[in-house]
């Protein structure tokens, strides 16, 4: 065979410690805890891609190309993801939630606002009594207040979405709601329907008569 036929394809790692000097393809996906150099968050952003990052139990964030160019821009060197269970930490105020640390740092600089979007999606098992419609996820801000988050949950999956652009302690579980009182005289427990108007009236979509 002519030394013409033969091609010769080089992938460049891109993690903290790579060897090769010859960059020609990015890391779109790491694992938490792992490093990515400055130099391939550039590249995703100027190819349109963006970075994926896996945790434990179908944890993972995606991160837009935009919040990787805010990122890229407030780095140091190397940039470090880690996704952290901290739910231990909270069990007295927070018992039966799942509370998770999503943070970004480059050396000693802790990267939280960056603009763009984070798609994140963490894990929550249901538990008796509880329905899949009543999953929530909250920020958990310094001071130890929740504000809640719009998010989806998937019953198969298990995994809680929503999107962020700033990354810190998130919540999620089931809101504590008081046992609701029927104000319905023609809508009974045995009705195929209740728990339809339950939802409908706790939400305020309607509220019928007495």
């Amino acid at each position: 065979m002519l030394a013409s036929d033969y091609q010769t394809i080089t992938i460049a790692a891109y993690r903290s410690g790579g060897s090769s000097s010859t960059q020609t393809a990015s890391v779109t996906e790491i694992k938490s805890r792992e490093t990515v150099t400055a130099a391939n968050f550039a590249r995703l952003v100027s190819g349109g891609k963006p970075l994926t990052v896996a945790g434990d139990n179908g944890t993972n964030m995606v991160f837009d190309t935009n919040a990787l160019k805010g990122i890229s821009s407030q780095a140091l060197g190397d940039i470090k993801v880690e996704i952290k269970d901290v739910s231990e930490e909270h069990q007295e105020s927070l018992p039966d939630k799942m509370i998770l640390s999503l943070t970004v740092s480059s050396g000693r600089n802790a990267i939280s606002n960056f603009g763009g979007k984070v798609t994140i999606s963490l894990p929550y098992e249901l538990k008796e009594g509880e329905r899949a419609e009543d999953v929530t996820v909250w920020h958990l801000a310094g001071d130890g207040t929740m504000t809640e988050i719009p998010c989806a949950y998937d019953p198969v999956s298990k995994l809680a979405t929503f999107n962020v652009t700033h990354l810190s302690l998130y919540v999620v579980g089931v809101a504590d709601k008081k046992p609701w009182i029927n104000p319905f005289t023609d809508v009974s427990k045995t009705d195929w329907f209740y728990s339809a108007v339950e939802f409908a009236n706790r939400n305020a979509l309607f509220a019928g008569t007495g």
